[in-house]
């Protein structure tokens, strides 16, 4: 590895930063784009470490994928920076 990771991909650089924020135990967790550089293989395990590891804290994801929100209590769907709708998936 170099000095701050260049020659790590964006995805590596995620799932290192996922990894951090595992060992931290935060109780609020802010996700922008998580996983928009990894596969969807992986992303698909990834979310369910985060729905089972995470499941007692509040986690504010910022996604344009809705199976990365799929599980979320609540979703705010957002266009052009407007505000659109506000409730459980149900409104989608």
């Amino acid at each position: 590895m170099s000095g701050e990771g260049e020659n790590w991909s964006v995805g590596q650089r995620q799932l290192i930063c996922l990894g951090r924020v595992l060992l931290k135990r935060n109780r609020i967790l802010v996700l922008d784009e998580a996983t928009a550089s990894i596969d969807s293989a992986t992303d698909v395990i990834l979310q369910r470490i985060i729905r089972q590891e995470f499941s007692e804290c509040t986690v504010i994801t910022v996604a344009h994928r809705v199976p990365t929100v799929i599980d979320s209590d609540m979703v705010m769907v957002l266009s052009y920076g407007m505000f659109l709708l506000l409730g459980g998936l149900q409104i989608m």
